[in-house]
């Protein structure tokens, strides 16, 4: 409820969060960009945004929403179980199966877009809020989210910090900066993005079994956040956690 002073709108504030918060740069030059008059066209790589052609079995879904075997006919979209339909399930497992990967006995749980997922993560691997208790390990240059959302929940992260080399490659992490980390932090998790985001550097299959052994021997969940798993550029085998 607001009330009128003086000519003056008073009422309830916006929080902190909300006051303090500012588009990142790429955000910034996407609306700059839209403020040109000269017809230019865009290519969009805004946020990771990779536009390609619907599926055509998706297309066809869409443009037959009342058929007989539709979970949408009769107009009704019901309620979900948190987990999501069994159908969406068999359907990531199968995205991941045919890069080669053997997904007996995995766990799929669907969320509304990445940043639940993320958020989903962060509450489960971490110590409680406002505490120094198993913080999230980053690489770092990190991806900025992961930092966000934790901060936003109430959780901590550390950090270990990778080089620009001078011939545009990133260095891994010195294993033994992760280990004196790990010894003096005593993370929940190690998050690492096989195709990263926002370096382009590409984890080999030795590098992800080199971290993957130093959470097994920390008692560490790993965290692989692969939503770039199918855009590799080099010439090596795609690989997965």
């Amino acid at each position: 409820m607001s009330t009128v002073v003086e000519n003056e709108v008073v009422g309830p504030e916006l929080s902190e969060h909300l006051k303090n918060r500012a588009p990142s740069t790429i955000r910034l030059a996407h609306m700059e960009f839209l403020k040109r008059k000269d017809k230019i066209e865009e290519i969009n790589t805004v946020i990771g945004n990779v536009s390609l052609p619907v599926h055509p079995a998706m297309e066809k879904r869409l443009y037959n929403l009342d058929a007989e075997d539709s979970p949408f006919k009769n107009g009704v979209i019901k309620y979900t179980a948190t987990v999501g339909f069994e159908e969406t399930q068999r359907a990531f497992l199968n995205i991941i199966a045919s890069g080669g990967f053997d997904t007996e006995g995995l766990h799929c749980q669907v969320t509304d877009g990445g940043i639940q997922a993320m958020e989903l993560v962060v509450l489960g691997v971490c110590g409680p809020a406002g505490s120094f208790e198993k913080p999230l390990l980053l690489i770092d240059a990190a991806y900025i989210n992961y930092s966000l959302i934790s901060s936003r929940l109430g959780r901590k992260t550390v950090s270990v910090t990778r080089q620009l080399q001078e011939d545009g490659q990133f260095t891994l992490p010195d294993i033994k900066e992760i280990k004196n980390t790990i010894k003096k932090c005593s993370p929940g998790g190690l998050l690492v993005i096989p195709y990263n985001n926002p370096t382009g550097q590409f984890y080999s299959k030795d590098t992800m079994l080199i971290l993957a052994e130093l959470c097994i021997r920390y008692n560490m969940w790993m965290i692989s956040d692969e939503t770039y798993r199918e855009l590799f550029y080099i010439d090596n085998e795609t690989t997965s956690i």
